[in-house]
């Protein structure tokens, strides 16, 4: 089979903390309440059924603005790292059902 990359991001809005406030020392407001940014993992999984990938943590996203490249420190980065106890990807036939929602699987 073929090797493919994943990538996962998480976010819970509103998990403030202190290097991730509502409202910076500068005084910046975040406006859309995003708290700590969000947490993105990846990783690589063979194309064949019964593989499973487990994936790493990349990096995190800006608390303010969209980003293009991720931030490899997740200094400051606390309840965020703990939203997802364990993680796993893994390559299955596709279902029936799948199959009807999209029909290029089968």
């Amino acid at each position: 089979g073929s090797r493919w990359s994943y990538f996962i991001e998480v976010n819970v809005s509103g998990d403030f903390n202190a290097e991730f406030p509502k409202r910076s020392k500068d005084g910046r407001t975040d406006r859309a309440g995003n708290g700590q940014p969000s947490v993105v993992y990846g990783g690589t999984i063979e194309a064949v059924r019964g593989a499973v990938s487990q994936p790493a943590v990349l990096g995190r996203t800006d608390q303010y603005e969209p980003v293009a490249t991720l931030t490899e420190s997740t200094k400051g980065i606390t309840t965020a790292l703990e939203l997802l106890k364990t993680i796993s990807v893994s390559c299955h036939e596709p279902t029936r059902e799948a199959s009807k929602e999209f029909p290029n699987l089968l």
